[in-house]
């Protein structure tokens, strides 16, 4: 017998021999409602009698509600020029924002020593590029149409 459950719809396949006698207490895996289930019956005047009997449902889970709160603050108020009256335009009245502090300066030779290795390092990296090429194209062969194409191809 096909039996779903009255609170949240979910259907289960129950063997008739299973629900024989007066009824049985039925548990619903999904939402643990509980309610009383027996097989119609032959005659149809007893059939007009409710075949599904429910027991009361649980007591609603609470709810969790989130509280949403606002605060509001006031605006701070601007900061004028002391003479603000003298201004045409409210904006011009408005004191600039800070300017932020210098960067400090870096050395100079520092800085030419991190260009002189990067230069060193793409060099280097050049010349094993053209040194190594056979090595190269035979561990990735994709490589021979890029060494063919500068003329370098072995």
């Amino acid at each position: 017998m096909l039996i779903s459950c009255p609170s949240c719809d979910a259907g289960y396949e129950v063997p008739d021999h299973l629900l024989a006698g007066a009824g049985q207490t039925l548990r619903c895996a999904r939402c643990q409602h509980e309610w009383v289930v027996r097989l119609p019956c032959a005659d149809p005047a007893e059939d007009d009698l409710a075949t599904v009997i429910h027991a009361p449902p649980p007591p609603p889970a609470p709810v969790h509600v989130p509280v949403h709160v606002e605060v509001h603050l006031p605006d701070p108020p601007p900061v004028f020029y002391p003479d603000m009256e003298q201004a045409q335009d409210p904006l011009d009245r408005i004191l600039p924002l800070p300017t932020p502090p210098p960067m400090p300066a870096y050395n100079g030779k520092a800085i030419a020593l991190a260009w002189a290795l990067t230069v060193l390092m793409v060099v280097l990296f050049g010349f094993g590029a053209v040194y190594w090429r056979g090595a190269i194209m035979d561990a990735w062969p994709p490589s021979k149409r890029a060494y063919a194409l500068i003329g370098l191809s072995a």
